[in-house]
């Protein structure tokens, strides 16, 4: 049986499916605009997920996409605090 899911995955996953029986993972390094196209995604994604459960878990997993949208973008924390 094979499954597809087109989607970011955090550091590690590879690695952890690699290591079940019988099942193998592949995996590539986006460029940064499709990187950003995808973050956006999961923002969008996350921010629902906050949204349905309310739960601090997920508002976690929102911060954990803005820093990463930040490193893409080379925004630091002082300069989104600036703005803010």
């Amino acid at each position: 049986m094979k499954y597809t899911y087109n989607k970011l995955v955090r550091d590690k996953i590879p690695e952890n499916i690699n290591s079940m029986e019988g099942r193998k993972a592949t995996w590539r390094i986006m460029d940064d605009e499709e990187y950003i196209k995808e973050l956006n995604k999961k923002l969008l994604e996350e921010a629902h997920e906050f949204i349905e459960e309310n739960a601090v878990e997920e508002l976690a997993d929102i911060m954990e996409v803005i820093q990463s949208i930040m490193r893409v973008k080379n925004i630091s924390y002082e300069e989104l605090k600036n703005v803010q």
